[in-house]
């Protein structure tokens, strides 16, 4: 089983026992960029769902297994295990919500939109501007200009040199 929590705005914590290990991921962002981290802990089988608790300085995992009790600490983008069991008097306990496994929880990134700035226009691995057009990949019958693999200078058709590098142009 595999849970999660909100932990605040844009980050979210991932929880799942693999046999004697806890997977803990930390991921955080919106749609448009994601981070994540991952750590995987001996914790042992857990007996029970984990607790999750916020602290003044950070945030507490508490996996109950039926080897022994462990204290994970998620701190400043950190992930580590307590040697001793934390003071969680003050702790608010976080609310953690079931869901099916840590590898489903992340989204896919959609891919970009065209851009245009005036008379610039933006394709992915494509970009227009006035009247020269370059694309990745195989060059077409349509490309009006060529450029110096070296230094990137603009050259002629019929050029068979660089003429500001010297560099042999490839045919």
């Amino acid at each position: 089983m595999a849970y999660q929590c909100d932990l605040e705005t844009g980050q979210r914590l991932y929880l799942e026992n693999r046999g004697t290990q806890t997977v803990v991921r930390l991921t955080s962002g919106s749609d448009r960029q994601q981070q994540s981290q991952q750590s995987n802990f001996e914790t042992g089988n857990w007996r029970s769902p984990p607790k999750v608790f916020r602290t003044a300085t950070e945030i507490i995992l508490r996996i109950d297994s039926a080897q022994k009790q462990s204290f994970l600490s998620l701190q400043a983008q950190r992930i580590g295990m307590l040697n001793t069991s934390p003071d969680l008097t003050d702790a608010d306990v976080l609310p953690l919500q079931s869901t099916e496994s840590i590898a489903s929880s992340f989204k896919p990134i959609e891919p970009m939109k065209p851009m245009q700035m005036g008379d610039m226009q933006m394709q992915p691995m494509e970009m227009k501007m006035g009247t020269m057009h370059m694309k990745m990949g195989a060059p077409d019958a349509q490309s009006t200009h060529r450029f110096c693999a070296q230094c990137g200078e603009s050259v002629r058709e019929s050029d068979r040199f660089c003429s500001h590098c010297g560099t042999k142009l490839a045919d």
